[in-house]
């Protein structure tokens, strides 16, 4: 008899499985995420398994190596804070791949993203200045403007070329600055306003 019972797709915490219909975090695999049970997390199309941890503040999509791949707040009764993230994107030295731009999500406005990537299903892959990934179907999408990046010699000693790569205009790089006190973010394909 207890082989007919249907489970309750609940966590013991009250919850319910909270990575259940998300989109995968690979760029490339546009696969919705499905929660195996309170610690394992699966993509339903690429088969990648991630672990499931919370936090005081947050819940966290870790990878197999250890390395937090997503981040999402938990409904905190108590008035808790978010820990800072780990992976933020510094404009000063961006990896040489990201393309930083403004993408306008339509119903939302201009979201000012590290890095941009066009999937080959049509969707955009996005990396936040908080070092967060997440995608965007092309309905949603309005358009993207890339912002000017340069080369330029990292070092303080003038007889050492060390060279980075970062955001050309200063007031546009203190505008990628993560800060949790304001300014735009995305989050599940949203942007949102951060209130400080």
């Amino acid at each position: 008899m207890s082989g007919d019972v249907e489970k309750v797709r609940t966590i013991p915490d009250g919850g319910s499985y909270f990575w259940d219909d998300v989109d995968c975090p690979r760029v490339q695999c546009d696969g919705d995420l499905q929660q195996q049970d309170e610690f394992n997390v699966m993509c339903l199309e690429c088969e990648e398994v991630w672990s499931h941890q919370t936090d005081e503040s947050e819940h966290l999509l870790i990878s197999r190596a250890g390395k937090i791949i997503k981040r999402k707040q938990r409904v905190l009764t108590d008035g808790g804070q978010i820990d800072p993230e780990s992976d933020r994107v510094d404009p000063e030295r961006l990896p040489g791949d990201y393309t930083p731009a403004y993408v306008e999500v339509r119903g939302q406005g201009p979201v000012y993203v590290a890095n941009y990537e066009t999937l080959s299903s049509g969707w955009l892959a996005l990396t936040e200045w908080r070092g967060t990934r997440t995608k965007l179907p092309p309905h949603r999408v309005g358009g993207v403007r890339e912002v000017r990046t340069e080369h330029y010699n990292m070092s303080d000693d003038p007889d050492r070329y060390l060279e980075g790569h970062r955001i050309a205009d200063e007031q546009r790089r203190e505008q990628a600055r993560p800060d949790d006190a304001g300014g735009k973010a995305v989050v599940d394909g949203h942007a949102i306003e951060i209130e400080g």
